[in-house]
């Protein structure tokens, strides 16, 4: 049914206008939008994907103009725009290792912007999140103890930003990755599946998690913000490397399902191996010494 939805997308600009035009309008369906943009960007290039792009973020901007400003960040910049710009990456560089380090950097810069330009973000995020629970302990018949929610705010309140940057990412590689995945349906079978088996991350990403990663222990505010955004690309990097590894030794799928099991489970402690892996495999190529064995 998707194959058949692109083909359709494919046939001309006025239907990839029409069709991600319509998307916009349909309650949680708006990313159908950013995927389009992206598979036309990847196929036919920068200006038709220019051109759909304007088309999608034309409704928002209006919104926007109405009092609605959080459009700007959340639909139009974090979700459009950077679809589109990550898209044309990914055409031009056929990589998805170097779509998620220029994500990494922007994402790490726009937290530092907002750290440079709101200074209280901190302490707005402790009120926020706050705010949230006083709402909703009600509804949910929670009880918790005050110290317990201050304590729990402030914890959370310290990668608020990072994880609201590192949540658009991921729905903005998600869209590249539908877009991905339906041009290599029509265009190049086993594209798709070739890139994501190779995904490893160079060295300025392995050096940029070091450098925040000493500052986030020296307690630097911007990089404890930050950290969420600099860990995602090696984990999604491990996850590549792990069904890499069961293709290459011809393992059945139910260790797929073990570790996924686990992650989900461990998330925090299988996240870190995962990291450590992706570091190590830099310099030891674990894919090439199990080709090779």
């Amino acid at each position: 049914m998707l194959r058949h939805f692109a083909e359709y997308v494919m046939r001309g600009r006025r239907q990839a206008i029409i069709i991600a035009l319509l998307f916009t309008f349909i309650p949680l369906m708006g990313w159908v939008s950013d995927a389009i943009v992206a598979l036309v960007t990847l196929r036919k290039g920068p200006k038709e994907g220019a051109i759909v792009l304007i088309w999608v973020i034309l409704p928002s901007i209006v919104v926007a103009l109405l009092g609605y400003p959080e459009l700007w960040i959340y639909d139009i910049i974090g979700g459009s725009v950077a679809v589109y710009g990550l898209a044309l990456v990914l055409r031009r560089t056929g990589s998805w290792a170097f779509v998620l380090q220029i994500s990494m950097l922007l994402g790490v810069a726009a937290v530092a912007v907002v750290h440079m330009f709101d200074p209280d973000i901190f302490e707005q995020s402790v009120k926020e999140i706050t705010s949230v629970y006083n709402d909703y302990k009600t509804y949910f018949h929670l009880d918790v103890e005050p110290e317990v929610v201050d304590q729990t705010a402030l914890l959370f309140a310290k990668f608020a930003v990072g994880t609201q940057v590192a949540l658009m990412l991921i729905v903005d590689w998600f869209n590249i990755f539908i877009a991905r995945w339906e041009q290599s349906a029509l265009y190049n079978p086993q594209g798709l599946s070739s890139e994501l088996q190779n995904l490893r991350l160079g060295l300025i990403p392995i050096v940029l998690l070091v450098l925040v990663l000493i500052a986030a222990l020296s307690g630097v505010a911007v990089a404890v913000d930050a950290m969420p955004i600099v860990v995602l690309p090696f984990i999604m990097a491990g996850l590549s490397l792990v069904h890499d590894l069961v293709t290459v030794r011809k393992l059945s799928k139910r260790w797929l399902l073990v570790f996924y099991s686990l992650l989900i489970l461990f998330f925090i402690y299988m996240a870190g191996l995962l990291v450590i892996a992706v570091v190590a495999d830099h310099w030891l190529n674990f894919r090439r010494k199990l080709q090779t064995q």
